[in-house]
């Protein structure tokens, strides 16, 4: 039935859409398919398959209820057993049976690295950092110093979280001011700027309400570890290290993807003449620019030297000949 499948989809849909986040990291897999699975078997277990199904089977004999039961329980079983054949391993062989892994299976290594992913850090154990380092053989971390700067920053969380401004909104002030490119190094200068901040942005104390309604206020954990790092007093190489290893490790190919398909848009056949170069520079300009384009055009008419070479030829470093 349909309005079985727009339901099912619908939750397919929105774990897709949370893979799909550019900033999405490895560390944050496990939890994504681990919730999205226990939806689906708490929906084969519970036979609910949405409201406007169950009035849809609410109207139908008996037997074909239970015969549409037992195909949509099968359904789901079978998303639960492609995900386990590739996450988990479970690959059978021509007789059904399990193929044992030869090799570390991505469920182990993702959830491995999982509580790095979490909004908190102080749920992360030793025994899970030392699992890490071991299981993903990172060379070159010196254990001891590594402990020492991991007790370190578990201190420095907690006393950002006894502060009176909430962690969500410290961790936005941190990231707006490092976009200016002014980055606070203490935790007192944290809150000084949040507080300045507050004070000036009259026009939020009007929409707060509205803010809240229009998107979640959800913990990024790269900005948390960004944070933590940074108004680190000491140095913290190891950890440092650790944290950057971490989240090299990609959620999905979801992004390669979508600058193959940029690129497509980009160099198409009315601009096959562009060099590489000039290919590079927009797909960098594209994805990594989150000015408006007030911003963009302010910025253009405070740099006179830059306007100057746009009207000039000397934008261009190699200049076209004429073939007689």
């Amino acid at each position: 039935m349909y309005v079985f499948l727009e339901h099912i989809l619908s939750i397919i849909q929105k774990s897709n859409l949370k893979l799909q986040r550019r900033y999405l990291a490895g560390v944050s897999l496990h939890q994504i398919i681990t919730e999205f699975k226990f939806k689906l078997q708490q929906r084969s277990n519970s036979l609910f398959f949405g409201a406007n199904c169950r009035l849809k089977l609410s109207r139908l004999d008996p037997s074909t209820v239970d015969k549409l039961t037992n195909s949509f329980v099968r359904f789901i079983e079978r998303i639960i057993e492609y995900i386990d054949e590739y996450y988990l391993s479970k690959k059978k062989d021509n007789n059904g049976e399990i193929i044992e892994p030869k090799c570390i299976t991505p469920s182990e290594m993702y959830e491995t690295m999982s509580p790095f992913g979490l909004s908190t850090i102080n749920d992360i154990t030793w025994d899970q950092v030392t699992k890490c380092i071991e299981l993903l053989q990172i060379k070159n971390i010196n254990e001891n110093d590594l402990f020492n700067e991991f007790c370190e920053i578990q201190m420095i969380f907690k006393s950002i979280l006894n502060n009176n401004i909430p962690l969500y909104d410290q961790i936005q002030c941190y990231m707006d001011k490092k976009s200016n490119l002014k980055v606070p190094t203490t935790t007192t200068e944290l809150n000084e700027e949040f507080e300045e901040e507050q004070n000036n942005d009259t026009d939020d104390d009007n929409n707060s309400d509205l803010k809240e309604n229009t998107f979640t206020k959800e913990i990024r954990p790269d900005h948390l570890w960004a944070i933590l790092l940074s108004i680190k007093s000491t140095p913290s190489p190891n950890l440092h290290k650790l944290i950057c290893f971490l989240f090299s490790f990609p959620c999905s190919n979801a992004f390669v993807e979508s600058v193959s398909s940029a690129m497509k848009h980009l160099f198409d056949d009315k601009r096959n003449r562009m060099s590489t170069k000039l290919v590079a520079a927009e797909l960098k300009i594209r994805f990594n620019s989150f000015l408006s384009s007030k911003e963009v055009y302010d910025y253009f008419l405070s740099k006179a030297e830059l306007l100057k070479l746009i009207q000039s030829n000397e934008k261009y470093c190699a200049k076209k000949q004429r073939v007689n």
